[in-house]
């Protein structure tokens, strides 16, 4: 099996295998649901067929291919589960034989930095996903209600402390323990951009504060003097005495 990202790889792949005359089958997104099916009974039938070209998108899911006992990976997916989804094709029910899987990676290109991100990737799934607290066990402590709510954070905590009885070993983790992590994960640059980019945002809403503030204020003296105006304005009449006013 060999997996590219783009059709327009598999145009020029399947030009070199005609070049060569191999025997082969291609699949991508134009192939019809049931073409798909008589594709994959007729290679995992036929030993004569020696190469099956897929997009990785396409021919990563839904399709069983026990046929085949090498996969080869053109070029890379920036997310690795879909590499993953991909190579299991021929980890199915009905497999015998020994797999064997390449990668082909070209030196200096933006090759390397795909798959450098799909293992960074991978070592966040490992820590979030795969060290274990996010599993059945979280779930049926749970109130569904909570999961709404976000009130209750001490079933994660509970578990851990179940999980750390037998080594009497505590392991707090803390928000800094995860951004230490995450830059870790992370590329040092990728990293300082983010860093700088919420200084950036802090000094914004700062100044959005101050800013909104000042308007207020400047609303509230104008409404006073609107006020004010609109008060009735008494004044002090001196009404003289006639010589001739009857008691």
């Amino acid at each position: 099996l060999i997996f590219t990202q783009m059709t327009k790889m598999l145009d020029i792949l399947e030009a070199f295998i005609n070049l060569y005359g191999y025997t082969y089958m291609r699949l991508d997104g134009s192939t019809q649901p049931e073409e798909r099916q008589t594709l994959m009974q007729r290679f995992n039938t036929n030993p004569k067929i020696f190469l099956f070209i897929l997009s990785t998108r396409s021919g990563g899911v839904g399709i069983n291919l026990v046929g085949a006992d090498t996969v080869i990976f053109y070029d890379s997916d920036w997310n690795p589960a879909m590499d993953q989804q991909a190579q299991d094709r021929c980890h199915r029910i009905g497999q015998t034989r020994e797999v064997h899987i390449y990668r082909l990676i070209s030196e200096s290109t933006i090759e390397e930095n795909i798959l450098k991100k799909a293992n960074q990737k991978r070592a966040l799934d490992d820590l979030v996903i795969q060290s274990g607290g996010y599993n059945t066990e979280f779930f049926k402590k749970l109130d569904p209600m909570e999961l709404f709510s976000g009130h209750r954070l001490a079933p994660i905590k509970d578990i851990q402390k179940e999980r750390d009885l037998d080594a009497r070993v505590e392991v707090p983790v803390s928000n800094a323990d995860i951004e230490a992590a995450l830059k870790n994960a992370e590329d040092e640059a990728d990293y300082m951009a983010l860093k700088k980019v919420e200084e950036e945002e802090a000094v914004d809403n700062q100044e959005f504060t101050e800013e909104a503030i000042g308007r207020l204020d400047d609303e509230e003296l104008a409404n006073e003097d609107v006020s004010k105006a609109d008060e009735p304005v008494e004044k002090n009449c001196h009404i003289p005495a006639s010589n001739n006013e009857s008691v």
